[in-house]
């Protein structure tokens, strides 16, 4: 995935401050690794007239199936879950008055 955002600026008030909102300084291209990827952030125009921050995302696909991120992950773990609820299981618990026992919910 590549986005790209882009302003323009005076003397005054120079684009380049872009870089500061997006806490990345503009000289120099910038990775790191996400929980999905990895990410490089780079401005490829960077002057006081106008500057452009452009993200580049890597997507690795595969490891975020083998870390069960992705949607086909979730599917055998979501049906795994609906065949092991059972109803509450009860037990006999003692009465108070009386030797006789009675059933309750589990707590």
């Amino acid at each position: 995935m590549f986005l790209t955002i882009s302003t323009t600026g005076t003397p005054e008030r120079p684009a380049t401050d872009l870089g500061f909102l997006l806490h990345k300084h503009p000289d120099k291209a910038q990775a790191f690794s996400t929980s999905y990827g990895t990410a490089h952030v780079l401005y490829p125009e960077a002057s006081v007239e106008r500057c452009t921050a452009a993200l580049l995302l890597e997507v690795d696909a595969v490891a975020l199936v083998r870390r069960g991120k992705g949607r086909a992950a979730a599917e055998p773990r979501r049906r795994a879950r609906a065949v092991r609820q059972r109803p509450p299981v009860r037990r006999l618990v003692p009465a108070r008055r009386g030797a006789e026992a009675r059933c309750s919910p589990a707590r």
